[in-house]
C-alpha cells in the first residue's frame, strides 16, 4: 500500500505541475512550494522516531521526508522544490497547520511573487479527531483549506496553486488505516 500511495501521490503532484497552460507556467519563473502531510513527506518509521526525538529533520518546518515527491517534481518540471511537508500536518485539527507552513515559507522567502507553483496535499488528519461527525470534519477542512489558499494567493499571487487529493486505496466497504503494515514489492 505504501508504494501504491507514494506512486499515486507522485503522479498527482506531477500532473498538477505539468498540467494546464504551458505558456502561463513558463511565463512565471520560480520555485515550487510543497506542503502537506505524511503522504507527501513519506517518512519511514525510523526517520519519524528520530524526528520526534529531535535528532533528524530535512524539511523547512523541522520534519522528515524521504525527498521522493520533491525529487520527482524537480525531475519532471525542472523547478526547485522547497519542502514544507510534515507527517501529521492538517488543515486545522492537529500537527502543523498547512496555512502556518505556508506562512513559514513566506517568512523564509520561498513563497513569494516569483513562486511558480504551490502544491498542497492534506486533509486526512482533519477527519480522525471527529470520527463519525462529518460536519465537524468538513468544517475544519473547509476553514483550514480556505485559510491555506488565502495565504498561498496572498504571498504568491502569480503561482498556480494546486490542492492534490488522496488516491483511493481500498474498495467500497474497506478501510486502509496504515500503509506501513504490508509492504508491496
Amino acid at each position: 500500500m505504501k508504494n501504491f500511495s507514494k506512486l499515486a501521490a507522485i503522479a498527482a503532484c506531477t500532473a498538477a505541475l505539468v498540467g494546464g497552460s504551458t505558456v502561463a507556467t513558463a511565463a512565471v519563473p520560480g520555485n515550487t512550494v510543497l506542503t502537506g502531510d505524511s503522504v507527501v513527506a513519506n517518512p519511514n518509521f525510523l526517520d519519524y522516531v528520530q524526528n520526534r526525538a529531535g535528532v533528524k529533520e530535512n524539511t523547512k518546518v523541522g520534519c522528515i521526508t524521504d525527498n521522493s515527491i520533491a525529487n520527482e517534481m524537480t525531475r519532471v518540471s525542472g523547478a526547485h522544490v522547497d519542502q514544507y511537508q510534515c507527517a501529521g500536518a492538517s488543515f486545522g485539527t492537529g500537527g502543523q497547520h498547512i496555512d502556518d507552513t505556508l506562512r513559514t515559507a513566506a517568512r523564509n522567502g520561498d513563497l513569494n511573487p516569483e513562486t511558480r507553483n504551490v502544491v498542497i496535499h492534506a486533509g486526512a488528519n482533519d477527519t480522525y479527531p471527529h470520527k463519525d461527525n462529518v460536519a465537524a470534519s468538513e468544517h475544519f477542512l473547509r476553514t483550514g483549506m480556505r485559510s491555506a489558499l488565502d495565504v498561498a494567493h496572498h504571498f504568491a499571487p502569480n503561482a498556480k496553486v494546486t490542492v492534490v487529493g488522496y488516491p483511493r486505496v481500498s474498495n467500497n466497504n474497506s478501510a486502509c488505516l496504515t500503509s506501513a503494515t504490508i509492504p508491496i514489492p
